[in-house]
């Protein structure tokens, strides 16, 4: 079964224009070609890859971390598995 529903995602990615009307990844290129050509990052393509990825996933990480413990969500999943969470209480 997953095979189909995997199969069916690659179809529709590669039939359907849905990915290039929702993906704007412009900016990101921009970014990436300009941090890329940069005298002082040209020799460092970790502290490239830092800039553009770790620190955008650190941010929201922190975001994530600040929120109240009550809206936080771990895995609905797993918590009605392990009875923490109630039905309607999220």
């Amino acid at each position: 079964m997953s095979f189909l529903v995997l199969l069916l995602a690659v179809w529709i990615e590669k039939f359907s224009a849905l990915r290039h009307r929702v993906q704007h990844d412009a900016g990101w290129i921009r970014e990436l070609n300009k941090l890329e050509l940069s005298p002082r990052l040209v020799e460092r393509p970790w502290l490239v890859l830092a800039v553009l990825v770790l620190f955008p996933v650190a941010v929201l990480a922190c975001c994530w971390c600040a929120r109240p413990r009550s809206l936080r969500s771990v895995g609905v999943a797993g918590a009605f598995a392990g009875g923490d969470l109630q039905p309607g209480a999220w």
